[in-house]
């Protein structure tokens, strides 16, 4: 049955062509979009009804992504087949790994091409990962290619995993100050102040500060609850859109400390995947496309699609990017002399050790700062509670 299609592709000149294109299956959409000399850039989120859903828990994780990729670039380079390699990732699995390794079989055995295989799964599979697949079946070198696209998604996962696990220990303990302090507000103060209040002590003025939030705390609960769970709706709500991401990113990208290691995250992701498409055999502007899609951020990745544009038009990758994107100054410098030497793949090489290699330190030392900023503060907080519950029972015991 012919379902349409909403999609992205990009000509060979590099100029970004969107539209919508009637087709029984993604593989028949990819064959209609060759024959026009396009490549798909992504598949939009559909409308109800024009596209099926995949099935659910039918996909693979990105490490699970990684480790194929490996397996396959190591048991290829051994000899071994394609087939015989997804078959033997395959066992030991969960089942529905398992089937969907299977349908991937199937479909190459029936004269399928492994990147039009994987781009029929694009829950499991991205479209930047397909391009290098592709670009190796294309150039004779599907091993090297699979290496890379797995080297990539491994450095990003990596990425993503020491960033959530440095800011474990910070978030686990703002959200224990917060809690104490809402305890000692709600629960511990106003029992103290029962007491003083009965007795008919003066308050001095940080007690009365500190009844009078209490007192705010304890009759507005409802409409407080419903405004912040108002303000997560909405947050996601407008998370949804387009604008509303670029919004959010963009205050993401200027927060102290923590702003830059977002910022150079997303930079690494993009870096890293434009180099291992290069690598690959995909053009510039082609894997620029691409690999803004990866960054994870609306707004770097929106500047570097007008970078994108700025070199289709036939401008220097460097000066669009240095007017456009305003990336890391040694990813700009990289960049640059990539360019003038023709070596750009290796230079982004070099880019993406060293970003990987200065993000776990940005995160050390931010984690390094703000656990003992968190606990001079919390303790400060805390101690002005207490002190101010304190004075009026020093009044009372001062006046017997």
């Amino acid at each position: 049955m012919e379902q349409t299609w909403r999609y992205e592709a990009v000509s060979a000149d590099g100029r970004s062509v969107r539209g919508s294109r009637g087709a029984a299956s993604l593989d028949e959409l990819l064959e209609l979009l060759s024959r026009e000399g396009l490549t798909l850039l992504r598949l939009p989120r559909a409308r109800a009804g024009s596209a099926p859903k995949p099935e659910r828990g039918a996909r693979l994780k990105p490490a699970d992504v990684a480790e194929l990729a490996g397996y396959i670039a190591l048991t290829c380079r051994a000899g071994l087949s394609v087939v015989d390699a997804l078959s033997d990732f395959g066992e030991d699995r969960p089942p529905h790994v398992q089937a969907l390794l299977n349908g991937i079989v199937q479909d190459v055995r029936g004269g399928t091409t492994l990147a039009d295989a994987f781009a029929a799964r694009p829950h499991s599979f991205n479209v930047t990962f397909g391009a290098m697949v592709r670009a190796g079946e294309q150039s004779g070198a599907l091993e090297a290619a699979m290496e890379g696209a797995g080297r990539q998604i491994a450095f990003q996962v990596e990425v993503k995993r020491k960033i959530r696990q440095a800011l474990v220990q910070p978030g686990i303990l703002i959200v224990c100050v917060i809690g104490l302090i809402v305890l000692l507000l709600t629960y511990l103060l106003p029992r103290i102040m029962g007491m003083i209040l009965e007795a008919g002590v003066e308050l001095p003025a940080s007690t009365a500060f500190l009844v009078a939030s209490s007192d705010f705390l304890i009759d507005n609960w409802a409409p407080l609850t419903g405004g912040l769970v108002s303000f997560v709706v909405g947050l996601r709500l407008a998370l949804r859109t387009t604008r509303g991401r670029r919004a959010f990113d963009w205050m993401l990208f200027r927060l102290p400390v923590v702003g830059g290691i977002i910022r150079m995250s997303a930079e690494a992701r993009f870096v890293s995947t434009m180099a291992t498409l290069l690598a690959s055999g995909v053009d510039a502007v082609t894997s620029l496309r691409m690999a803004a899609d990866t960054t994870g951020s609306a707004e770097l990745g929106a500047r570097l699609h007008a970078a994108a544009d700025r070199v289709s038009e036939g401008e220097t990758l460097a000066r669009a990017i240095n007017q456009s994107a305003r990336l890391h100054p040694l990813v700009r410098r990289m960049i640059q002399l990539g360019e003038n030497a023709g070596s750009l793949e290796e230079t982004l090489g070099s880019a993406v050790d060293f970003l990987s290699q200065e993000l776990p330190r940005r995160v050390q030392r931010a984690v390094g700062l703000m656990e003992p900023a968190i606990i001079v503060v919390s303790g400060v907080l805390v101690a002005f509670i207490l002190l101010s519950a304190l004075l009026p029972v020093f009044s009372l015991y001062e006046s017997y």
